[in-house]
């Protein structure tokens, strides 16, 4: 398992957690990890780059627990949930790092985070990765919301069945490998409050859908063919709402190619940074 220096950046208060790795991408990068997950979510592609790593390059890496997962810890209510306070962090932590022209990659509901902090300040960034992202309406499901916040409470309160749910979200991962048991472990210590709060809010108050063409970044989409959480059929929506967007669906993957393939997305997230794509 990777070791790094974990650092805080304080927000009137709230202590943000982040890690910065340097010389391992040509510009500054920032990563935005998924609901109930963390920074360790990106380790994988962390180690790859890491091996691929044979000339110092001037980007910094940066990675970032968003409010109540991983180590930034403190939400003791549901009611502080908030997605623009979630963005603002971020941009926050790029003012504070002095981060230029950023690479962002949003992971699921990651991806919903990075696309509210470039539609609050797009002149930060780069270009955007969504990576089997949550779209403009959140999560679109049929299941009625009292059903589906019943169904994260239980998991909630039970680590075995935790376990399972996040395993349901990796294809073919190794349960007994080091890296699924750090990332269970993580996910079942978020704070509280993710675990309803979080779905809650994105079946009932998230629509961005009339400001998705103000996206003018290049934007690349890649999506899992086999996701059982979040459905393709999103992603082909988003690729149509996104100008200067591709969309590439990712053969036997499911929705975290990040853990499921490091090698796979390192390759494909350096070809579009390289504008290969």
């Amino acid at each position: 398992m990777i070791k790094t220096e974990s650092k805080y950046l304080n927000i009137n208060g709230f202590k943000f957690h982040y890690e910065v790795f340097d010389g391992l991408v040509d510009h500054d990068t920032l990563m935005i990890h998924g609901n109930l997950a963390c920074n360790l979510w990106w380790y994988p592609m962390v180690e790859e780059l890491q091996k691929n790593s044979s000339t110092k390059k001037t980007g910094k890496l940066v990675l970032a627990d968003w409010r109540g997962c991983g180590l930034s810890k403190g939400l003791k209510d549901e009611s502080e949930i908030n997605f623009d306070t979630f963005s603002d962090d971020y941009l926050h932590l790029i003012e504070a790092l002095n981060l230029k022209d950023v690479q962002v990659v949003g992971h699921s509901t990651g991806g919903l985070i990075a696309m509210l902090a470039i539609l609050k300040q797009s002149h930060k960034f780069k270009n955007l990765v969504l990576l089997d992202s949550i779209g403009p309406l959140g999560i679109e499901t049929p299941i009625p919301t009292d059903v589906l916040l019943g169904h994260f409470e239980a998991v909630s309160l039970n680590e075995e069945i935790s376990n399972m749910t996040i395993a349901a979200t990796i294809q073919g991962v190794d349960v007994t490998s080091e890296i699924f048991k750090a990332l269970a472990k993580a996910t079942f210590n978020v704070d509280k409050a993710i675990w309803r709060g979080v779905p809650k809010v994105l079946c009932t108050e998230i629509d961005i859908t009339k400001r998705m063409s103000e996206l003018k970044l290049p934007t690349h989409i890649f999506h899992g063919e086999n996701d059982m959480v979040l459905p393709l059929e999103g992603s082909v929506k988003m690729n149509e709402m996104i100008e200067n967007s591709e969309l590439k669906v990712l053969k036997n993957h499911g929705h975290s190619y990040n853990v499921e393939d490091p090698k796979g997305f390192v390759r494909d997230l350096e070809m579009f940074w390289g504008g290969v794509v």
